[in-house]
Parts: structure tokens; sequence; C-alpha cells
């Protein structure tokens, strides 16, 4: 597989044994099964000491699911590698990197990598760790964790190029302690680190970005003391190579360094030995669509080896295809910017959770974290045992079947086969339908891999035939001849592979009993056409009847008897002879009864029914006589419809307003009958919306008004100047009542009345003191207008000789006490002016008021 630091999201709960020295994952099982039928497996891994299988693999040809998780407890600063593990107390945990700081931070997942993780910031170990760390790698030896980091590069203080130790004991939430081992093999700036395992002992290496070299650490059996190291140089055109992957297909080692300067990819082949000088090609630029790389991950699966890069520039994900051959230029895909890339600096090795592939990507610019999901099928569980229980594939395909060994562990393997689903058969058994005297058949249709083998029964015996095609007849188990049903089912269906379905489909055989019947006629009206009756005592419908009317022959389908059907008549007595019958399913009938019927025309009646026309609302019920019969045949007739009785009284109340449908049926004496109908509308009356009462003054001119017709009439016409307007003006001297007629455009009438209210002359009913005395006695103690009753003030004000405004209002209620600012004013003349609106129109009065003390 890949980096094993991101490859622990299955970690089993176990006390892990000493590293072995060889682990092999294998196992068996069929290379193909039916669906439904239960697959078992057996494993034959050798050394391993836990176990992930998986039944169903994720599409990697699919563009992949991508959240952006943010950044947990806004610890991520400028995040460039990270890894991933579960630990024994069954949470996953994460450890990544910051560039700039050189902290460590800690990720706490929970029981889920799904989950959104907490974060806490473990420091630089007092400096152990670079400010320029880079790629990080943990590993389980011995019971033990332990990250192994590299970074620095002398561009800033305390970035000298280094190899570190994280040393965090039996468990991942142990507080870790840190060891400096210097820099080792020509390390300079060291961007991305792997380790594996060879022979027993553990092999680093990392790729140096200020001299483009890669440096091999050789570690021994575990991680107690310092490596050595040596520089492999430049191999296979490196050049600034940002990150690196390992892959082991086929029993050799393969390497790919992403080159970001080159936008290109330098592939190692080491053979099948860590420990060989590797052979390095450049393979160019994939499709032309790295921009920047940063980081390369490959993953194999039994249909070949994947790859993802991330590019800096483009903050796009690529897909990498090899298909089965790692040394072939790969086929690129860009999946563009998901997850919200932003400087997306590595990927980390994919990883399981379920059926489910994941990976994590840092984003450098955001601070935060990006996980992409490749989704397998849900319907089988994987499982972590040994030898799995019995499992079974609901849908045909091709499946692989993946084992994961040590997973965790730097013996990690896998291993994977495909297994070939087949369709279950499916098929149906049909049963023949024929006509009395002859013998049916059974049939069978079936889909899958010929020959089939098909079990059935007719309910009290089982029946099994094989050798069958797709399409195959299949003579009765016995003879049947009378007429009736015959039920069978089809229980058992085995095709050419050995797939079984079990089912139980009815079908049946069906002897038809031969027809009978014979033909009627009902009375015919006119000579439009006849009616005809099919009578049968037996068959199954529709029926096709064979007729002759004695001048032509012709042929009537889909006859239901008990049913009229129309045949051809001719003017005269007409006789209809029934000369073949069939039922529906084609069975003929030998005798006709009756098989003949005479038909003889009647006269019909024939109506005339004009327009009705248009009435009011009010009129009066009235008699409807348009509706005659001039054929001149003797019978009756009754009307139908909305207000309208059978006599043909119409009310125009009693039906309501609108068009209305008036029908008239004259039945004659021999029973035939004609109907028609015709259309009454009924109009409204119009709507004067005269008000009721106005009130005027004597010999003041008032208008009145009415709406809604086309024509007005108003008396009495003496008051009015043109007794004919809808508004005419009245003058009256008295309360008059008028009543104006309204005629509408249909000449539809109606009347409505306008009381004309008469008040005293506004000469006479507006009158004002000329003096009044304000010295309490309760008479004429005030100015004012309080007995003009119901009037709207607009001004009343009082001046004094000099102009002075002593008194103003509004109200009609108030008066002047002759007082200004409280203080009495002198006796003598003062000048008002009075506006006002009055139920006699407006007015203004001025003149002097004489105030006596």
């Amino acid at each position: 597989m890949t980096r094993f630091c991101c490859l622990f999201a299955l970690i089993l709960n176990l006390s892990l044994p000493v590293l072995a020295q060889t682990v092999t994952a294998g196992f068996s099982t069929v290379s193909s099964v039916c669906t439904n039928t239960p697959v078992t497996v057996q494993n034959t891994s050798v050394g391993a000491s836990n176990y992930y299988w998986s039944f169903c693999a994720a599409d990697f040809n699919a563009t992949p699911e991508a959240v952006n998780l943010g950044n947990p407890g806004n610890l991520l600063s400028s995040p460039v590698f990270g890894c991933y593990a579960q630990d024994g107390n069954g949470s996953y945990y994460g450890l990544v990197e910051s560039y700039t700081s050189g902290d460590l931070i800690r990720l706490n997942f929970g029981n889920s990598l799904l989950n959104t993780p907490t974060a806490e910031d473990l420091g630089t170990f007092n400096g152990a760790l670079p400010e320029q760390s880079e790629g990080i790698q943990l590993l389980h030896v011995n019971g033990a964790w332990t990250a192994i980091m590299v970074g620095g590069g002398n561009q800033v203080p305390n970035s000298s190029p280094r190899v570190v130790k994280i040393d965090f004991g039996s468990s991942l939430a142990n507080t870790p302690a840190a060891t400096n081992w210097g820099g080792i093999g020509g390390l300079n700036l060291p961007h991305d680190l792997y380790i594996g395992s060879e022979g027993g002992n553990f092999y680093g290496f990392a790729i140096n970005v200020n001299d483009n070299t890669i440096t091999r650490l050789s570690f021994g059996p575990d991680f107690s003391n310092p490596p050595t190291g040596i520089n492999l140089g430049n191999i296979g055109n490196i050049d600034y190579p940002a990150g690196l992957t390992f892959v082991n297909y086929n029993a050799n080692w393969y390497c790919f360094i992403a080159n970001r300067v080159t936008n290109s990819l330098t592939r190692l082949s080491f053979g099948n030995s860590l420990l060989n000088t590797p052979v390095g090609t450049n393979i160019g630029n994939p499709g032309g669509l790295l921009d920047f790389p940063r980081d390369v991950s490959l993953f194999s699966t039994c249909e070949g080896v994947y790859g993802f890069v991330v590019n800096e520039q483009s903050n796009h994900l690529v897909q990498l295809n090899f298909g089965t051959d790692p040394t072939s230029v790969p086929q690129a895909t860009d999946l563009g910017n998901i997850g919200q890339l932003n400087f997306p600096h590595s990927i980390s090795d994919l990883f399981r959770v379920g059926n489910d592939i994941y990976a994590f990507i840092p984003n450098v610019t955001s601070s935060t974290l990006t996980r992409i999901r490749f989704a397998g099928c849900q319907e089988i569980p994987g499982s972590t045992a040994q030898n799995p229980p019995p499992f079974s594939y609901p849908n045909a395909g091709t499946y692989t079947i993946n084992l994961l060994v040590d997973l965790g562990l730097p013996t990690q393997s896998s291993f994977c086969r495909q297994i070939n689903v087949l369709p279950s058969p499916q098929g149906k058994l049909t049963g023949d339908t024929v006509c009395y005297g002859s013998s049916p058949a059974l049939s069978f249709t079936g889909t899958g891999t010929v020959p089939f083998g098909i079990t059935y029964s007719d309910g009290s015996n089982r029946y099994v035939l094989s050798g069958l095609n797709a399409q195959t007849g299949i003579p009765l188990p016995y003879p049947i001849t009378a007429p009736g049903v015959t039920a069978f089912a089809l229980q058992q269906i085995m095709d050419g592979t050995g797939c079984v379905t079990t089912t139980n489909l009815p079908t049946q055989v069906l002897i038809d009993a031969t027809p009978q019947g014979g033909i009627t006629g009902t009375t015919v009206c006119g000579a439009d056409s006849a009616r005809l009756v099919l009578q049968t005592t037996s068959g199954v419908p529709p029926f096709e009847a064979q007729l002759n009317n004695g001048s032509v022959g012709f042929t009537v389908g889909g006859v239901s008897p008990g049913i009229p059907f129309p045949a051809p008549l001719l003017s005269t007595p007409t006789t209809f002879s029934l000369t073949g019958l069939a039922d529906g399913y084609g069975c003929p009938a030998s005798t006709f009864n009756p098989a003949a019927v005479t038909i003889t025309p009647l006269p019909a009646p024939v109506l005339l029914f004009p327009p009705l026309g248009r009435v009011c609302y009010d009129k009066e019920p009235f008699q409807i006589t348009s509706a005659t019969e001039t054929s001149g045949l003797a019978g009756s007739g009754k009307y139908g419809g909305s207000g309208i009785d059978a006599d043909g009284d119409f009310s125009p109340v009693r039906a309501g307003l609108g068009p209305h449908k008036i029908s008239y049926t004259y039945v004659a004496d021999d029973g035939c009958a004609a109907s028609d109908t015709s259309l009454i509308v009924v109009n409204a009356l119009p709507n004067p919306e005269a008000p009721p009462l106005i009130i005027a003054c004597e010999g003041i001119p008032v208008q009145l008004a009415a709406k809604g017709g086309s024509t007005y009439s108003w008396t009495p016409a003496g008051y009015l100047d043109n007794p004919a307007s809808a508004t005419p003006t009245a003058t009256v001297d008295t309360t008059t009542r008028f009543i104006v007629e309204v005629t509408d455009s249909n000449g539809c009438m109606a009347y409505d009345t306008i009381l004309v209210e008469a008040k005293v002359s506004i000469r006479t009913a507006f009158v004002l003191p000329n003096a009044f005395t304000p010295n309490g006695d309760g008479h004429n103690d005030c100015f004012g207008v309080r007995q003009w009753g119901e009037v709207t003030i607009e001004e009343l004000a009082v001046f004094n000789r000099q102009g002075l405004r002593v008194f103003s209002t509004t109200n009609p209620g108030e008066c002047w006490d002759g007082s200004f600012k409280g203080q009495p004013q002198a006796s003598g003349g003062y000048v008002y002016v009075i506006k006002a609106r009055t139920p006699c129109g407006e007015l203004t009065r001025t003149g002097m008021v004489l105030l006596i003390r």
C-alpha cells in the first residue's frame, strides 16, 4: 500500500506483539457466485495480528465528496503534513505540523474520523521541532507509539535540518517527549518522509528541497537509537521535490515524487528491495494538469493503481489512473477545487472506514483541513474477524474483496480478489387458451444462461423439466379435454450457471367453450341506423359478429352481450341475419339462436324550438309556446329546465338571473321521441342608486341623481329643470318626494325615490344679536352662534376698534364673554367676522355687536 501513517483507521484494540519478520496477506474464495448466495472466504494470511475485510470497494473513478472541516480549535497555523491513527482506547487521533512555528497539533476525533475533532497544541518540545517542520510519520512498534518528523533548512533561526523522534508511549493520549537526532544523511530542508520495513528493519526516505536529492535512513529493528543515513543524490531529474509516496505492487517497490518547479512526477523503481539503488524516470506532466504539485499519494487495488495529486497554484485535486502497470504514464483527470482547497500542501495516504476510502488535505493559506471520501457500497458491512462470517451480494456485478492485515504496523500488507456475481435466473410459465376441440400446452420463457431447468406444480403433483431453451413449449403432463380452467405454478428455475431462483408464479390453461348466441333488435325511430342486441349463453366477450341486412354484409367488433350496437338500416323494414360469431378468444360459434331479426323504422317527430330571447327579472310568470312539433305526429310534449314546469309556465324569479337552457321533449303516439333545447336569458333590473334624502333650503337649487339606465323619467316634473335627465336640478319651497323611472338597454325598468327636505330660508335662519350684556344674569351673557344648530364654523372672530382680535373660535358651542386675556373689555361696539357651512350652503356674516355693561 502507501505510507503507513494514514492507514490506521481501523486498528484493533490489541496488545500487539514484537514486529514479525514476514507478514503476508491472503485468502481464498470462489471466483463467481449467484446473487443472494452465501460466500465463504478462507483466510490464508501468515503472521498477521489484525485484519480488516472489505467486500465491495469504493469507486476511485468517481469524483469524491469533499468537506472542509475548518480550523479545529483555531490552532492550525499554515498546516503542512499530518498523520492519522486509531489508538488502543478506540479513539482516533491526528498529528498535524505547523510550518512557521514548528508546533505539533494533536487532533482527537473520538470514536470516528468522521467526527469534527478537538485540537491541542503540543508545542515545539523546547525547540526540538524546527520552525520549518515538514513530513511526519506515525508507527506502532512493540506496543509503543512513535512519530518520526523531518524538517529544517537553515533559512530561519532554529531551522537546522534534522530528524526528530516523538515518543507517546503506550497511548496517543499521553504527553509525548521529543528527541532531536540532528541532521543525518545530508538532509537539506527535508520536505516529506516515508518509513517502511524490510527484513525486520525500518528504512526511511526523505526528499530534500534545497539540493533536489533523496536521503535513505536506516533505523534498525526499532526506533531506540538515531538512524544512519546516506544521500542517494538526484535520481530521475528531481526539481523541488515537494511530496513523495511509495507503493508495493506485484512484490516490487515504487516511489513517486511530485516536482513543484517542473510540474512533473518522478518514478523511482527499487525492484524487490528498498535497499536497492533505484532507477529514476521523470514521467513529465500527465495530461498537463499538474500546476505546482505539492504532494502525491498512491493506492493499489485489484483493479490497479490509483494516485492523487494536490496543486498549490490552481488548488485543484488531480486523479491518476495507472491501470495495472505502475510504470506506465497514468491517465490524469482534473477533479477541480473540492472541499474549499486553499494552497493544499499534502494529501494523506488513503485509509478505509467501513467500505469507504478517506484522506485528509491540510490547506496552508486558510489553515484548514479538507476531508475527501470515496463512497463504497452500503449493503455489505466490513469485518475485523480473522475469518469473516458468510455474506452475500444482492445485485449482480463484479466486486472486489479486500483484506488489510497488520493495520498500523510497518508490516501492514494487503491482498484482494475479484468475484463475479451472477444474476439469478428469471422466467415465467404461460398457459394456452384454446377453443373447445383443441389441445392446450404450456410455454416457458427465461432470462439467464441456457439450458434451464424448472419445477412446476398443478397443486397436487410436482413436475421437473431440464434442457430448456430461453423459449420452450411444454406439453401438458396429462390431456385436458373438457372446457374449463386448469391452474399450474412455476416453483423453481435453474440456469446453466447453476444459479437458482425460487418462486411461485401462477398460470393457467383454458379450454374455451363454444360460444352460443343470437341476434335481437330494438325499435328504431327514423331511418339513421338500427339498434341490434347480441344475446349469448356462453363464450368470452368481447364478441365479433358478422351480419347481413339483405343488401350488404358487414362485421361489428367489440360487441358486449345485452348492449345495443348500431347497424345500417334501410328506409323500409329490414331483416338482419347473424352469419358468423366469434368470442374474445377467437372461438367460433356454429349455430345461432335467434339467427335473424326484422326491424321496421318508425317516423320520428320533428321539432321547431327557436331562441326564446330575453326577459326582465320582474316579469310575471308566463307560458312558453315557442316549441312546436311540425311533422304532424300525434303525441304530447313537456318542458324541462330551470324556472319552468312541465306545462311550459316559466318564472324568471324562480329561474334566477342569467342564461337558462329550456328543453322540450315530444313523444309521439308510436313511442318515437324528439328533443330540442332553446335559450332564455333573465336580465337583472337596473339599480338607480338614488340617494334616499337630500336636505335643501327654500329657494336653493339642489341636484338629483340616478344611475343604471338608458332613459330616465322624473316626477313631479314641475320642480325640475330636465325630467328626462339622469341628474336633473330641483328647486322646492316645501319638502317634496321625487320618483325616478329608470329603463336599461334591455327594456327592464326600476323605480326609486328621493325625498328633498326643505329647511327654512337662509335669509332668516341664521340671525345674530346686535348687543349682549355679560353681567352674569343668565340672559344674553355672551356673543356667539350656539342658536344656529348643526353648522360647521370655519371662523368666528371679534375685533376691537384698534383692530386687535379679542376672541376667535371654530367651535359653534363657544361664545365671547366680553373679556380679553381674562380682563373685561370696555363697553362699546366690536366688529365680528363669521364664516360657516350650513345645511343651506356656505355663508359669511360681518357686522358690529354692542357690548353693554
